[in-house]
């Protein structure tokens, strides 16, 4: 890890932030080494107790040092329950009480120092890191160790010491099964028949296992080469791509015809259906311009009514305003005419006489009646 900072703000009120960033070159260093060297380095770093914080780093690395210690001195195949981890290591270190000691069987199996089940005890690889760690690398890598064993119930035995980018290809066709100093997998149809989706030959997994197994002079068993097959038989020789736009014909003339269109981009996929990469308007468009008449789904043809035809001959405009809807304005119903009155002459004469009477009395009335204007009793005009 390289230690990075950046500093914020300016005079009393400057902070700096520290953080802490993987070296790309230290990277590229590890990726490049042998598993084995990568592993010497991983448990070396756990035994120094550079995971932990600074405070506790020292108490923690003797703990951990002293534990593996007690470990290489039981007989090889034995260990101690892991339940009873934490209290054994109290029981025979002061400093014990001072750590959680219950998370060391965990940290023990995760970094490969023991096996993932049964008591918590080192394995035959992990003495000789310990012991030997110079011999490591050619221990594990023996011819034996460099290849798998592929056996006729679909279980493959990978050893710790296979090579990272054969053992990647093969987890992506296995299912996991038991872990440890040497790992057994399972060949799973599923998996199989996903690699060969991916774009892997059913020819060049049987050579790959043939080839790092180790009885690789001898072919593999017949239930290994029928597993594969059946996962490519399993596929059903299916293809999927994307279309935009569907033609579908009522005979093969039809389509035929369509389909020779080469701005439309149809392939024919069957005898009357042919898939465009092209959006539906633009191949209406294309189909159209040569003469062809295609229709969209849920389209109708227009029929004319005999009332809202145009007549022969009429002009484009009028036809547009026949076809076009016409709005009526709804009138309000007439109104009743006035019944006439019973008797015109007697009202007229009672309404004079009132008038008179007003006059006498020395009002000035003008009123027009029957074309008649009065303004004093005796006076008479015809308007």
């Amino acid at each position: 890890m390289v230690r990075t900072f950046e500093p914020r703000g300016r005079g009393r009120a400057a902070t700096v932030d520290y953080r802490y960033e993987i070296d790309p070159h230290r990277l590229r260093q590890w990726h490049a080494s042998p598993a084995t060297s990568r592993w010497v380095d991983l448990v070396a770093t756990w035994l120094d107790a550079l995971d932990t914080d600074r405070d506790q780093r020292a108490t923690i690395a003797v703990v951990r040092r002293a534990v593996v210690a007690d470990l290489l001195q039981l007989p090889h195949g034995t260990g101690i329950a892991r339940d009873e981890l934490g209290t054994w290591v109290r029981s025979r270190h002061e400093l014990g009480h001072f750590i959680d000691t219950d998370a060391l069987a965990i940290e023990l199996t995760m970094i490969g120092l023991c096996n993932t089940d049964g008591p918590c005890g080192l394995t035959a690889a992990s003495r000789i890191l310990l012991r030997r760690p110079n011999e490591l690398h050619t221990t594990v890598t023996t011819t034996s160790d460099a290849t798998i064993v592929v056996q006729a119930d679909f279980s493959v035995i990978a050893p710790p010491g296979l090579d990272p980018a054969v053992r990647a290809r093969i987890d992506r066709l296995c299912t996991s099964g038991s872990t440890g100093s040497v790992t057994v997998l399972r060949l799973d149809r599923e998996r199989i028949g996903a690699a060969i989706a991916a774009g892997e030959q059913p020819d060049a997994l049987i050579e790959f296992l043939t080839t790092h197994s180790s009885h690789s002079s001898r072919p593999l068993p017949a239930s290994i080469t029928q597993l594969i097959r059946d996962a490519e038989r399993h596929q059903g020789g299916l293809t999927v791509a994307s279309a935009t736009t569907i033609v579908t014909a009522d005979d093969v003339l039809g389509l035929a015809a369509a389909v020779k269109v080469k701005t439309a981009k149809l392939t024919l996929i069957a005898p009357t259906v042919a898939i465009s990469p092209l959006p539906p308007a633009k191949v209406l468009a294309a189909l159209r311009a040569k003469g062809l008449a295609p229709r969209t789904p849920g389209a109708s043809p227009v029929t004319a009514s005999p009332a809202s035809a145009s007549p022969a001959g009429a002009p484009a405009a009028h036809a547009r305003r026949a076809a076009r809807p016409t709005t009526r304005t709804r009138r309000p119903p007439p109104r009743p005419s006035p019944t006439p009155r019973a008797d015109d002459h007697l009202v007229n004469e009672l309404v004079r006489r009132d008038l008179a009477d007003l006059s006498n009395k020395g009002a000035r009335v003008d009123f027009v009646y029957d074309s008649v204007v009065y303004n004093d009793p005796g006076e008479r005009r015809t308007a």
